[in-house]
């Protein structure tokens, strides 16, 4: 597996009063690396390329910075990588050790369906 790849995913038009967002938004990320780490600097670094402030970067289970649709194609003229946004759940889960049991969960499911739930 090579380093991890800054992604983009698809743009999302959401409700919001922040203009520079009333034509949609995607996330700016970085992929998990091989020992399911992320190099935030990385992350940080790119952001910064492009022009993003460090103040606007969101932490949590999935670190990113919004983009606009402007910075979206900015960010992949300098090398970000356009991932929808299903395979980058997929893929996070996947780091976390958490895809298994999903996959376990839905199948399960979907074996109940055809019981009527029993």
């Amino acid at each position: 597996m090579g380093e991890a790849r800054v992604v983009v995913d698809e743009i999302q038009k959401w409700p919001t009063k922040i203009a520079c967002f009333k034509a949609g938004s995607c996330h700016l990320m970085i992929e998990h690396d091989e020992h399911g780490q992320l190099d935030l600097e990385r992350l940080h670094a790119f952001a910064e390329s492009i022009g993003l402030q460090r103040g606007w970067f969101q932490a949590g289970s999935m670190p990113h910075y919004d983009l606009t649709p402007s910075k979206r194609k900015l960010a992949l003229a300098m090398g970000a990588v356009f991932v929808p946004w299903r395979e980058q759940a997929k893929a996070r889960l996947v780091a976390r050790g958490k895809w298994a049991t999903i996959a376990r969960l839905a199948a399960e499911a979907c074996a109940t369906e055809g019981t009527g739930g029993r």
